[in-house]
């Protein structure tokens, strides 16, 4: 259906019959759609017209390499950054450090444990450099916990975003 919003009789006033056809054409197809979906609540699935696949990208996962050495003072942050998730009074936690220390692969091992402590529905993960780019980190969360942001784009979009993290 072709849809002309200021289509007018002679360039003056609204084509009222063009309007009436178009409106016929709207109530046939919310005609249709009602149909559709109750021939899918037969089904024994109210509502679900179709389903997300579930998400393509892997969990965290800690790979530890044979030469891996855990440092006493890795030991001591990560038992600390663990019992800092379980204190229902603490709402954020900084990991920071030089460059090649082992932030990440601290921050790996920390949402690995995490997930077989269930500490979380979902353990999501990041890596936010000097100079971040919010909207790749956005779009890497949205991903891991298969929420679509593409549609759209701006305020609205990172409110929703935020929300379902909650």
């Amino acid at each position: 259906m072709e849809i002309q919003q200021n289509k007018r009789c002679l360039n003056w006033c609204p084509n009222w019959s063009w309007r009436y056809q178009l409106s016929k054409q709207a109530m046939k197809k919310t005609l249709d759609i009602s149909e559709l979906l109750e021939k899918i609540n037969k089904f024994g699935q109210p509502g679900r017209v179709g389903y997300r696949a579930p998400s393509t990208l892997p969990t965290i996962e800690f790979l530890c390499s044979k030469e891996f050495v855990v440092s006493e003072a890795s030991k001591i942050a990560f038992h600390q950054i663990i019992e800092a998730l379980q204190d229902d009074n603490i709402s954020m936690i900084g990991l920071w450090g030089m460059g090649g220390v082992g932030k990440t692969t601290l921050a790996r091992e920390v949402g690995n444990q995490a997930e077989k402590l269930n500490l979380f529905n979902k353990v999501v993960i990041t890596t936010v450099s000097q100079n971040p780019n919010f909207e790749v980190i956005q779009d890497q969360i949205a991903q891991f916990i298969d929420f679509d942001m593409k549609n759209e784009r701006g305020r609205r979009s990172v409110q929703d975003l935020w929300l379902r993290l909650k």
